[in-house]
């Protein structure tokens, strides 16, 4: 939208009064030599930011892709534009680097610092020279920069800005989501200075299901704007500017900044990225609407009323790490195999279990299904599980240990599935769940059954049968220096 002539008076109180008409006039403080190409995609987020600042939201996330103006109207100009009304306001901004922070602090110091600023709202750093780390008002205000899992003690916000709080190459790292999510949880939250009316901002490309994003929005209830790249569906956005609320449609197949960047172009960078990195910072999709690994339109069905005669049935058991952990499931597939070697997936169990149920669960199955083998991995809990099973006089364990890792064995597996070798019901209740983890792996949250399905089709696809087994065994032995 172009901005009507209007008299140096009027623009300086639109200035203050907008943050979408005051971003404009940051940008070209900031930038005076590039021709920054305003979109309307920065209008609809500066006005979600504005329902912030203003109290009608208090939880907003946004994810759009790198390099489309996040950190500049996020974590530089919104603060400014907050102490410029509020000058006793505290901000919190955090990235995943404090160097990156205090960068971001440099610049909006430089904006305050601005004639441009001045005029629309009078000095209110303390000194335009001021430490980066924390950015002082003279009403007592501050914007600190830190970092991700960085030191808080004794501080606190009305404002906190998470802006990219991981690397995108640590997004597969299950200890470093981990450890940003508990970060959240056990420190962001506690930081607003009114619980009641404190305001928490975090802005980022989506990178894992498991991502803060994937986290926090399983826990509470957040305002979500989600801007892929190229549009997937229709979308019709609506948002208020200094010059009255405007719609913008955006058709399917559209781009989000067409002076940006063109089809083209983005074509290029999904060959440079990758399918899998693009659907996830550029699409904010962590996984392929059909499955990264495996499509689930591969799976044939069967009516479980009619399955066809199997010549032997087979449990594939994937248990939690430990025997005490109750955080991760454990999964028991039941395969019935034909005579000419198709797989049918004949019931999933999963559950939380403690040791214990977890031995009464395996013979509970096994009896119920009349299952010949019992496969549990030797490793963690497994090897505890199969030797007790074992003592107790239950033979039809088998310990196998995988090779290759998670990612590997499933992608071993997918051929068979796509050449129609195996079969899931036409209705069960576990169905959804399966097929979301298996769409989404790896990079979805759990992939307990993911395994569980590898390590069962691997071994009946192998053959199976003793002569595998002893095989096993003997590595196993191997390795733990028994031969």
């Amino acid at each position: 939208m172009t901005q009507p002539d209007l008299p140096l008076p009027y623009l300086r109180a639109l200035a203050r009064r907008e943050f979408g008409f005051f971003a404009r006039g940051g940008v070209k403080v900031l930038h005076p030599a590039i021709d920054f190409h305003w979109n309307w995609h920065l209008d609809l987020i500066a006005s979600r930011m504005t329902d912030v600042f203003e109290g009608r939201t208090r939880r907003l996330i946004i994810n759009i892709p790198p390099r489309y103006g996040k950190s500049l109207l996020a974590s530089i100009v919104f603060p400014a534009f907050i102490l410029g009304h509020r000058p006793e306001a505290e901000i919190i901004c955090m990235t995943y680097a404090q160097r990156l922070s205090e960068n971001h602090a440099a610049k909006t110091r430089r904006l305050m610092a601005s004639q441009f600023y001045l005029d629309t709202f009078g000095p209110r750093l303390l000194s335009d020279r001021a430490m980066l780390r924390e950015l002082r008002t003279s009403q007592g205000g501050s914007r600190l920069a830190t970092s991700v899992e960085g030191t808080l003690t004794g501080r606190g916000g009305n404002f906190l800005i998470i802006d990219d709080p991981i690397k995108p190459q640590e997004a597969d790292s299950e200890v470093r989501r981990n450890s940003v999510n508990e970060w959240f949880d056990s420190t962001v939250y506690s930081r607003t200075n009114d619980k009641a009316k404190g305001a928490i901002i975090v802005i980022m490309q989506r990178l894992h299901e498991d991502d803060l994003v994937g986290h926090i929005t399983e826990r509470g209830d957040w305002t979500v704007l989600s801007l892929p790249m190229i549009a997937e569906q229709d979308e019709a956005h609506t948002f208020n500017t200094a010059f009255g609320p405007q719609t913008f449609i955006r058709k399917e197949g559209e781009v989000l900044h067409p002076k940006r960047e063109s089809l083209e172009l983005i074509a290029g960078l999904r060959r440079d990225m990758g399918t899998r990195d693009f659907l996830a910072q550029c699409q904010q999709r962590p996984a392929p609407k059909d499955g990264e690994i495996i499509c689930w339109d591969w799976f044939r069905t069967f009516d479980p009323a009619s399955p066809p005669k199997f010549t032997r049935i087979v449990q594939s058991w994937d248990t939690a790490s430990t025997d005490k952990d109750q955080s991760d499931f454990s999964v028991c597939m039941t395969f019935g195999e034909t005579s000419d070697q198709h797989w049918y997936l004949l019931d999933l169990y999963r559950g939380k279990l403690i040791f214990p149920d977890l031995l009464r669960k395996v013979r509970e199955l096994a009896e119920l299904h009349r299952a010949s083998t019992v496969l549990i991995e030797h490793c963690a809990s497994g090897i505890q599980l199969s030797q007790q099973l074992r003592e107790e006089g239950f033979v039809k364990v088998q310990a196998i240990k995988p090779e290759g890792s998670k990612f590997e064995r499933l992608t071993a597996c997918s051929a068979r599935i796509e050449a129609g070798k195996v079969w899931i019901p036409v209705q069960a209740h576990w169905l959804e769940p399966l097929r979301h983890e298996l769409t989404f792996f790896p990079r979805g949250k759990y992939d307990d059954q993911a395994d569980a399905l590898s390590q069962g089709l691997l071994w009946l696809s192998q053959g199976g049968g003793p002569a595998n087994f002893l095989r096993t065994m003997a590595e196993i032995n191997r390795q733990r220096g028994l031969e």
